[in-house]
């Protein structure tokens, strides 16, 4: 009798070991691929920023050498559409727009 309680508590044991095992793999699992996620992010992020960097770069130096009246033309004729008064403006009808 003793001997088929010390294999059931083996058996149990067993079982115990292997259930807490795949919970740390599954486990370990699922933070490394939360880990890759977030490296993904970083360099997205990084790579954000430097764009942002060079393009605050750009205006710093274009108010440093006093272009700024250049460079709010160039905004609103690229962006807004604007145009001065007696430039020729044509339109392409061609592409449908």
């Amino acid at each position: 009798m003793a001997k088929k309680s010390k294999r059931k508590f083996s058996y149990i044991m067993v079982v115990l070991f292997l259930s807490v095992a795949v919970i740390f793999v599954v486990s370990l699992v699922a933070i490394s691929k939360e880990i890759k996620e977030k490296k993904a992010e970083v360099a997205q992020l990084e790579s954000t920023c430097e764009a942002q960097e060079a393009e605050n770069n750009e205006l710093q130096s274009m108010v440093d050498s006093g272009n700024e009246d250049e460079y709010l033309e160039k905004v609103a004729r690229e962006k807004y559409g604007y145009i001065n008064q007696g430039d020729r403006v044509y339109q392409d009808i061609a592409s449908g727009e």
